[in-house]
């Protein structure tokens, strides 16, 4: 766009500035304006009201309305008022008649008349003699019509005892007049400014004109540089873009990979079917492609191995490190360690040593639930143990004090303690990792242990694979279209000494 045109637009923006400036201006005295109207009629009030209160007291006094009225006269005459255009007015009623006395200051005339007149002619020559005129008498203040077409400021009292009326008024052209006159002022010098304003541009203007095409003209030829310089910075980024996108395909397979061994890891359905005198089922959700929790079903004879844990993190750093733990848990029961403190302590000492060596930084939570025949030993510091009862009791078991975090001491021993708990038949319990009890709705609150443990009872009369089903579809439905923000791992166990209790026909044996 030639620099001429930007001169132009720049000229007519200052006018617009300008015209703004002139309405503002003309808001703010209609503001102000209006204020003073305002005021005025509230001080007319304030004056009417002590001249009618000061009629009726000379009237209590004197007991006469004849001295009265020569004492409000002689006031009268005596009283400039406050505005060049004020009048004060009595209105003495005779009979169908009235008497008027008028008091009027200005700078030209000063004087007190006096007139008669009857009601019918004041009703019909309007303005505020008929207002005063009206039966009976009503104090009011306001904008009054005058038969002239002038309009006045006034206000209107009756003298209780006198029957009589009094008003005061204000020019409202008189009240208009100074605001008037700064507004023509104004104008002018807006007009001043402008014509000023837009001399000094055009004289300021060329010269700057000329140094800005000459600038232009520089802009362009580098601007071109720029252009040929980003033309080969994008080359080289297509290069590097393709490279990324065989990494990025490279590191998704990887990821996969490690996705499907986590999975492959977890216990089947067919084995946790099998399980010797208890029923399990598992699941687990990573937050992410790899995640960080982790369970496992191991059986040894008649007994049975449980184990969760929950490594802090998800991702694959989280999953081979859960993947190492299943490892090393299950390699020491298949050499025959039936202590689950001495296995917890062996477990810390390969996991502390390899999450060294890796330089994760992460540790993880494992609690050990060692089954055989109804008798359930616990060991191992994780979350809450959920006891269920056929009766429909349950009893939270806190693993705090049952050991210590794993990959963060090289030596736990003194930490570790086991609880035993009795079971029954058709007792059991739930595991659980913190992703589902701090799962969160919309609205920020948590699922919390107390849901979860009213779900299980609602529900502990089923197979446990439905228990399970129950609660990961409340704990769905609970957080709506909220993200999952961390893992989620969850077992269901009951001791079902015979495979048949309680009785659901069309469920494999260890579920039945």
């Amino acid at each position: 766009m030639p620099w001429s045109r930007y001169r132009q637009r720049f000229g007519l923006l200052i006018l617009i500035m300008n015209g703004v400036a002139l309405v503002v201006a003309g808001v703010v005295m209609l503001i102000l304006f209006r204020a003073t109207v305002r005021e005025n009629l509230a001080r007319l009030q304030e004056t009417n009201n002590s001249q009618a209160r000061l009629l009726e007291e000379i009237f209590w006094q004197t007991q006469s309305p004849e001295i009265t009225l020569g004492i409000a006269r002689e006031a009268a005459r005596r009283f400039t008022g406050s505005a060049r255009t004020g009048e004060f007015i009595i209105l003495i009623p005779t009979g169908d008649d009235f008497q008027i006395f008028v008091s009027r200051w200005d700078n030209v005339e000063l004087e007190l008349g006096v007139k008669i007149q009857s009601r019918q002619t004041l009703r019909q020559a309007g303005g505020l003699l008929a207002a005063m005129a009206r039966t009976p008498p009503r104090r009011s203040v306001g904008l009054i019509p005058l038969p002239t077409k002038q309009q006045v400021l006034a206000a209107i009292e009756p003298v209780q005892g006198l029957n009589w009326v009094v008003a005061n008024q204000i020019h409202l052209s008189e009240v208009r007049e100074p605001f008037l006159h700064a507004s023509w002022i104004a104008l002018g010098a807006a007009m001043v400014v402008n014509v000023l304003g837009a001399f000094l541009f055009l004289r300021v203007s060329n010269p700057m004109i000329q140094r800005l095409e000459r600038l232009n003209e520089e802009l362009e030829e580098k601007v071109q540089q720029r252009t040929n310089q980003l033309a080969a910075a994008n080359a080289q980024i297509q290069t590097l873009n393709r490279q990324l996108q065989s990494d990025n395909l490279r590191l998704r397979a990887e990821v996969e990979v490690a996705r499907q061994l986590q999975a492959l890891s977890l216990p089947r359905p067919e084995e946790l079917a099998h399980t010797p005198q208890l029923a399990v089922s598992g699941v687990m959700y990573p937050a992410t492609e790899v995640g960080g929790d982790y369970y496992d079903v191991y059986p040894q004879g008649q007994q049975t191995w449980l184990s969760i844990g929950d490594i802090t993190g998800h991702g694959l750093e989280s999953g081979v490190l859960m993947l190492m733990t299943q490892v090393a848990v299950r390699t020491l029961l298949t050499r025959g360690e039936s202590c689950g403190a001495h296995l917890l302590t062996i477990l810390n000492r390969v996991i502390y040593d390899s999450v060294a060596r890796m330089g994760y930084g992460r540790t993880l939570t494992l609690t050990l639930l060692h089954h055989d025949r109804g008798q359930l030993s616990i060991t191992g510091q994780h979350e809450e143990v959920i006891i269920l009862r056929t009766n429909g009791a349950w009893e939270r078991i806190d693993t705090l004090d049952l050991g210590f975090p794993l990959a963060l001491e090289p030596d736990i021993q003194p930490y570790v303690q086991n609880r035993q708990v009795r079971l029954q038949p058709g007792d059991g319990g739930i595991l659980f990792t913190d992703g589902i009890t701090e799962a969160a709705n919309p609205q920020g609150e948590l699922y919390g242990i107390e849901r979860l443990c009213q779900v299980a009872r609602t529900h502990w009369h089923q197979p446990v694979a439905r228990i399970q089903q129950a609660i990961m579809g409340d704990v769905q439905a609970f957080i709506g279209p909220a993200a999952i923000l961390d893992d989620m791992a969850l077992v269901v166990f009951k001791f079902q000494p015979d495979g048949t209790y309680p009785p659901n026909p069309g469920v494999p044996p260890g579920e039945s």
